[in-house]
């Protein structure tokens, strides 16, 4: 009876160790990004607005190129960790991300008409332009390490901004 008693405490201990506790939600400073939120139906304006620049595009590349890339939230947080670790161990501090286009000619569509495609590069300060004294910090440089592609894209040219 007492290895049971023994196997039973082991067990509820065993138990109440593998718990983890509940995950607290995580807190947003929005004063970073107040400013810069675009509400749903501006977002749609300033896609609607872009068709017309995509249209002259489209008519001069003669196919339907892309209009976006997506990136899942877990490829997005993961990048943004291996950017920092990186720019770390080179002894640096990454201040943002740009984003370009760019053209893939290893995806695109039927005919071989490379698709756009719209690429992450980690950012760090940099020196001011025109500067007089070399430690005025100024703009974002881009770094040295790998951009993040290969965003999904839905096919061209769905991938327009959701209704």
């Amino acid at each position: 009876m007492k290895k049971f008693k023994a196997f039973v405490i082991l067990g509820v201990v065993l138990l109440f160790s593998a718990c983890k506790p509940a995950e607290k939600a995580e807190e947003v400073d929005l004063s970073v990004i107040e400013e810069k939120l675009v509400p749903p139906e501006k977002a749609k304006t300033l896609a609607d607005l872009y068709t017309a620049r995509y249209d002259i595009l489209k008519d001069s590349l003669h196919f339907d190129d892309n209009r976006s890339s997506w990136y899942s939230l877990a490829e997005l947080e993961n990048y943004i960790l291996y950017s920092k670790r990186e720019a770390k161990r080179q002894g640096y501090e990454i201040t943002g991300f740009r984003i370009y286009p760019g053209v893939n000619p290893e995806i695109g569509d039927a005919e071989g008409n490379p698709y756009t495609t719209f690429f992450l590069v980690p950012t760090r300060a940099g020196k001011q332009k025109g500067s007089f004294f070399a430690f005025q910090v100024g703009g974002n440089e881009d770094t040295n390490l790998p951009g993040l592609d290969y965003g999904g894209s839905g096919d061209p040219p769905q991938a327009n901004y959701p209704q």
